[in-house]
Formats: structure tokens, sequence, C-alpha cells
């Protein structure tokens, strides 16, 4: 809930905002936004009704300073809801511009009778309209928090079910029919969904160019449609990045194939999200980015990948909030460069090296100090950071665009008996799984 005080403030904004949406197209505004809709509730006549009208560019201004300003008062939102609630505003302004509890009907319908939105209002006293409005507006943003189930797929990836036990995340095999159960008893329309093909009630599905799902991943966030999506994205995100990093490693000592090989496949981008009852959309299907690359070789998670996965957050969880945000700004690069390629691949590698121990002034020499520390005993990754951060520089300064065009790749690659890229990513993923028991915060 807002307080008093803040209310007072929102009242201003929102009373500021109407006045800015002019009812025929405003002179004074060549930027004024044209908007067609249809009406919603409550109209005092039959039918629906196509209308229009003008948002000035300080109304379109003031609108998106009320949500911000929304966002920061009610604790039920993050910065993350901020668009989720600028469209509930702009949503129930259209529902209800014939709603005659708020708004002269005859005035926005024949607009010569009233200029604005504001004096199209149907009550005289502002406070008293004011009350009305936001009332409406409330009952909207009540009904856009809900619980989500953000659902994407593992294609190419073999593992039993298992709940990590933080951060509501858990993954799925899709043979797994009793726990999918369990939740599509929970979550609406869960059960349209075709756990092998990705698909709801037939239509298109994830698995065209990728092949049977075997596995998903599942995140279970309270919040708006957009906000929770996001929240989504970053913890799964975090959990990618540590699980590659266990799976990678265990590859390369098998002398496998990097994981990091990716096929020539499109890479998915879509989650699907549940919402459970009630809620006016049980089902949508948006982006969330790359979570998983297009893999070329199968990855097998084994019970000991969970159970050391699960160490590092019970780890993490002891950690100070300084050492919490460094390691999670730190996984959200890796996986970035585990989704990207090459020149992107190695720079990622590196700003995760530098969210987890860089510092101002001195981000060669504590990057250093930190991974002496990672690789304790071993005295060859002193000199290899050193080169590294040097060929960071120059991609990152301009002196060269790719890593083969650095004057040190062939001295690096005979001395190190390895190249740069492979060595970063040792660093970076070794040092994440570490990091919460080094101690270099």
């Amino acid at each position: 809930m807002i307080n008093p005080e803040n209310l007072s403030r929102v009242q201003g904004k929102l009373i500021a905002l109407v006045k800015e949406i002019y009812l025929n197209k405003p002179s004074g505004d060549k930027n004024a936004l044209k908007t067609s809709f249809f009406e919603g509730k409550k109209s005092i006549l039959l039918g629906t009704w196509a209308l229009e009208w003008w948002i000035t560019k300080r109304g379109m201004e003031l609108r998106r300073e009320l949500a911000e300003m929304i966002v920061s008062y009610d604790c039920r939102f993050s910065p993350d809801d901020e668009d989720s609630v600028y469209r509930v505003i702009n949503s129930t302004l259209q529902q209800n511009a014939l709603n005659s509890e708020i708004f002269n009907s005859n005035k926005v319908l024949f607009p010569f009778q009233a200029e604005t939105l504001f004096e199209a209002r149907a009550m005289e006293n502002v406070k008293d309209f004011f009350a009305c409005l936001w009332s409406l507006i409330c009952t909207e943003l009540e009904n856009s928090v809900n619980h989500w189930l953000v659902v994407y797929p593992l294609h190419k990836v073999s593992s039993s079910s298992f709940d990590l036990g933080f951060d509501e995340i858990q993954v799925l095999n899709s043979d797994d029919y009793e726990k999918w159960q369990k939740l599509t008893q929970r979550y609406s329309g869960l059960n349209s969904l075709d756990l092998a093909q990705g698909s709801i009630n037939g239509s298109q599905g994830f698995s065209p160019r990728l092949g049977k799902i075997s596995c998903w991943i599942i995140c279970c966030v309270s919040g708006t449609e957009v906000g929770t999506r996001k929240e989504a994205e970053r913890r799964l995100r975090t959990f990618l990045a540590l699980l590659f990093s266990y799976l990678e490693d265990k590859q390369i000592q098998n002398s496998l194939t990097s994981l990091l090989s990716k096929s020539r496949a499109s890479p998915w981008q879509d989650s699907i999200q549940f919402s459970e009852p009630p809620a006016s959309r049980s089902i949508i299907r948006s982006s969330i980015g790359i979570l998983l690359p297009p893999l070329l070789c199968d990855a097998n998670v084994l019970p000991e990948d969970i159970s050391n996965v699960r160490n590092v957050y019970i780890q993490k969880n002891k950690c100070s909030d300084l050492v919490v945000r460094r390691m999670t700004t730190a996984s959200h690069f890796l996986h970035y460069a585990i989704v990207h390629d090459d020149l992107e691949r190695f720079l990622h590698f590196f700003f995760a090296l530098d969210a987890m121990f860089g510092e101002r002034g001195k981000v060669e020499q504590k990057i250093v100090e930190g991974i002496e520390k990672v690789f304790l005993g071993d005295e060859t990754w002193k000199q290899r950071t050193e080169w590294l951060f040097e060929l960071r520089s120059e991609l990152v300064h301009g002196g060269v665009s790719q890593i083969r065009d650095w004057k040190k790749f062939d001295k690096y690659k005979s001395h190190f008996k390895s190249n740069p890229l492979d060595d970063v990513k040792i660093a970076a993923m070794t040092a994440l799984k570490s990091y919460p028991s080094i101690g270099t915060v």
C-alpha cells in the first residue's frame, strides 16, 4: 500500500496526466501521439465504440513518471515491473473511457464539449474524481500480480528431475508425469503443454529444429507478467552458468568435445509462463533471451553435478551481500560467454573475472591476485592472467579486433600449451565455482 503522503504525490501526477490527454488533436503539440482503441467497461451505451485521443509529449513523460512513482512507493513491485504498471495505467484509462462513474460519456464521444480527458470527468470535485479513478487502477494493479511458472526447454540436456532448493528452480524430465501432474494442479493451462514437443494445444512448439525435449527448466516467481519473466531470467542465468561450469570441466577432463561448441541450429529465445488462477492471461509465450545455446553434443547431468551446484548456492547464502552481488553479476557475464562466440565469449569471460575481483584503479592487480587464490600452488596462472589481461586491453581499446590478430597469440600458445580463449574460460568457470569460499572480498 502507498502511504498518504506519497498518495498525494500520485494524485498530483495522475491528475496532471489526464490533463495532457486531448480528445481532439492539440494544436500546440506536433509530437502528440494519437491512440485509437475500443472502450471497455461500464459504457452507458450498448455496443462497442472505437475511440481516439491524443497524448502530448509531456503526457507521455507523466505516464512513465507515474509508473516509476507507483513502483517506488508500492512494495509489491520491483523496478522490473515498471512496464507492467505503465500498461495498467494506460489500459485502465482506455477501458473506462465511457465509464459513466468516471467520465461524461457525451463529452468523450463528442469532444467539442471538452478539450481534455480531465475536462470530461463525471464529477466536479477533483479529489472524488481521483479517488474513483485510482480505485480502478489499484484493482488492475492488484490483478496484475500473480504467481507464475516460467518454463524453458533444455534441448540436448538429459537429467532426472530435481529441485535445486534455491531460487525456486527445478529441472524436470519430460517423462516425469507425476511431478508435472502436481504442477498442473496449481498452474492454469500447464496440462495443455506437450512436454516432448513444446507445443500448446497443437500450436507450433519448441522442437521442429532442435528435436525432442528431454528436460525443462522451470522457475516459480511472484509478480507481474513482465517482472517475473525478467526475474526468472536472472535466476536461471546464474544457475546455468554454474551448472555448465561443472559440466564443461567434466567434459574437458574426459577429453570430450567442449559443451560450448554449437550446432548451426537457431537458439531458442522463448519461454512459456503459466499463472495461478484467477488471471486474465493464464498462458504467455514471450522472449526471455537465449538461456541455452544450440548444443552440438549432449549434456548429461548427473547427481554429483547437481550436488556440486547446490553446494555453491549453500556457500553463497553464507556470504556478505557484496560477495553475493559480485557473484551474481559474474554468473550473468559467464552465461553470456556461454551463449556467444569467439571475441564476445572472451570478453564476457573476462567481464566475469572483473565482476568478481576487479577494483577501480587496480583492475589488473586485483584480478591477478584473485586468480592466484583460485589456482593456489599453480604459478603459471599469474603469468597467464597478466598476458590475458593484456589481450583483453588490446581488444577493448581497439588495438586488435580479433584474438588471432594479437601479436603474442602464437607465443602464448607455444609458451602455455594452450590458447587464450580456453584459458580465460577455465579461469572464469573455476573462479565462479570457488568464489564463495576463497574470501576475496
